[in-house]
């Protein structure tokens, strides 16, 4: 992230609150990673959440939609406060999630899946100081395995 772009998110942060920062960065879940840290929070825990119906426009034109958003819980971070990125650890909280959906009868996409995986990276990755690409580049090795 530049300098420049640094210092909008901190301001947003601190002026608005790391929410609407959010709102105002786009390139996804990168861009999300970096508005939370940046804004002095972490995320303690997200949840996916049916989002739209399967049966919109947009979704059925897709061959991998995205029915699920996330709801992201936050708190201010310490400043000295650092998890470690353990992949394992990720992919088995995602998997449960997925089970658990998957056994109350919701059919997820691949996008879906990815969505999960994505936003429990968010817990770890939510408390260290990376950029832009270094998260991405997390984020896809994930979605990867």
């Amino acid at each position: 992230m530049s300098p420049t772009r640094r210092r909008t998110c901190q301001s947003l942060g601190a002026e608005l609150g790391f929410k609407k920062a959010i709102l105002l960065l786009e390139d996804g879940w990168a861009a999300i990673q970096q508005a939370i840290y940046t804004s002095g929070f972490k995320v303690v825990k997200c949840y996916p959440v049916h989002g739209e119906l399967k049966v919109s426009t947009t979704k059925s034109s897709s061959s991998s939609p995205i029915s699920l958003d996330a709801i992201i819980v936050c708190c201010k971070r310490k400043d000295n406060e650092r998890q470690k990125l353990n992949p394992t650890q990720i992919l088995q909280k995602s998997k449960i999630l997925i089970l658990k959906l998957e056994s109350a009868g919701i059919v997820l996409s691949a996008s879906d899946r990815f969505v999960i995986h994505a936003s429990q990276m968010l817990v770890p990755l939510s408390t260290l100081e990376l950029s832009y690409e270094e998260v991405t580049n997390e984020i896809r090795t994930l979605a990867l395995v």
